[in-house]
This record gives structure tokens, C-alpha cells and sequence, in this order.
């Protein structure tokens, strides 16, 4: 814990402001975590504004994006909508590796993660609000795609994954891994999204999925033959 100008004590942190008639005083405070001596960096600088940094502003851009309701009747549908369009804006997430692509998330906040069958089934309804939803979670879901067979992780070749899970309770930890593929619905259902995304016209100009994904079945059926265990 951090704070400029402050007085570390074991149970807190002393500040001493002398603060004019009307006027003003505010400081900022950073909390770090860290083990054996090792903090984690911090996300926001010292005397900076959160609302000045890349998950605020892609909050707001996706805000002023959105469609504008003006009129409804019925108060609680206007609620309903405008609800929904804040929650499906609050769970895209960001690979900061590829920022030009935008998935969607399982859910808030216990699966904040890529999952197949959800990340795919949430952008395909809602193509007519963004399709670029729809095309983030595929080019993201693509570059994970399975092309071997591993029994603990049921990858199989051409299979699309099942979630992705970085915590230390995920049973593929202790393995290393943090990608499971047991799933029999999200390969086809990523046919389907590809297909109707290109119904939109949308199949990328300047950007392509990768060409391995554009079969992902390719090996479902030899998967599929293996003996089970």
C-alpha cells in the first residue's frame, strides 16, 4: 500500500492536509499484492484518473456506440435494454496481445473468461447490436484451437475449446494447463457464427481467421473413433 504524502502505520496510513475554507484536498491511495516480497505492478500510475485509461474508455466509446433508445412506453422494457446493453458491454475482455480483437466473456464476475459455448451463443445474438463482437470471439476462440489429441484436456484436432481458466482451483493447474476442450457443442456452433457472420457481410476484409478455423471439424471425426476410457 501506497499514497503520497502519507504515514505508513500496521493498521493504516496517516495523512496531515491542512485544507483552506471552500476548498479541496484529495490524495490517491494504491494497494499492490505480492508475495515473498514481489508486488504485482500497478494498473493505474500515482496521480492519475482511472477514467483515463483504456477500460474506461473503451466503456464509454462502446456507450456512445450504442444504439439510442429514445422512445419506449413501457419504462421497465426502456430499463431492461438499457441494462442489457451495459451488461454485455461490461463483459468484453481484451487480449492485450491482440487489442483489435473483442470477445465476450461467460459471465460476471466468477467466469469473466473465454468459454466456448457461451462467448460464441452471447456474440451470435447479438449481431445486430455488433458484429465486431462476433468476429473477436472467433478470431480469439481460433488462435486456441485444438490440433492434437490430449486426453487430459480433450483436445482433439480441429476441436474449439470448452473455457479458459488461469485460477489455481482449475483441476489442468497442476498440470500447467489453463484450456479444456470437453465439449460437443461449441466446434459446430462456431460453424454456425462464422457462417452467419458472413451473411453480414462481415467475413474480414484486411483480416482473416485463421485458415485452420475455417474447418474447425476437420478432426471431430477421428476424435470421435478413439476408444473411451
Amino acid at each position: 500500500m501506497e499514497s503520497q504524502d502519507a504515514r505508513a502505520r500496521p493498521d493504516g496510513l496517516d495523512f496531515r492536509a491542512e485544507v483552506p475554507a471552500r476548498g479541496q484536498w484529495r490524495t490517491t491511495v494504491q494497494v499492490r499484492p505480492g508475495v515473498d516480497q514481489e508486488h504485482a505492478d500497478g494498473v493505474f500510475p500515482m496521480g492519475t484518473e482511472p477514467g483515463d485509461f483504456g477500460p474506461a474508455r473503451r466503456l464509454r466509446a462502446w456507450r456512445e456506440s450504442a444504439p439510442r433508445i429514445t422512445e419506449i412506453e413501457d419504462p421497465e422494457l426502456h430499463r431492461t435494454l438499457r441494462r442489457s446493453l451495459e451488461d454485455l458491454g461490461a463483459l468484453r475482455i481484451f487480449d492485450p496481445a491482440h487489442p483489435e480483437d473483442t470477445a465476450v466473456a461467460a459471465g460476471a464476475p466468477w467466469f469473466m473468461a473465454l468459454f466456448g459455448w457461451d462467448s460464441l451463443l452471447s456474440s451470435y445474438m447479438a449481431l445486430s447490436l455488433d458484429q465486431n463482437l462476433a468476429l473477436g470471439t472467433l478470431q480469439t476462440l481460433a488462435r486456441s484451437q485444438g490440433r492434437r489429441i490430449d486426453p487430459a484436456t480433450e483436445e482433439g484436432p480441429g476441436r474449439i475449446l470448452h473455457e479458459t481458466r488461469f485460477g489455481l482451483d482449475f483441476p489442468l493447474a497442476r498440470g500447467g494447463g489453463s484450456v479444456y476442450y470437453g465439449t460437443a457443442d461449441a466446434t459446430p456452433l462456431f460453424v454456425i457464427v462464422l457462417g452467419e457472420l458472413s451473411r453480414w457481410g462481415i467475413a474480414p476484409r484486411g483480416r482473416r481467421v485463421p485458415a485452420p478455423s475455417r474447418r474447425p471439424g476437420a478432426g471431430v471425426g477421428r476424435e470421435a473413433r478413439r476408444p473411451r476410457r
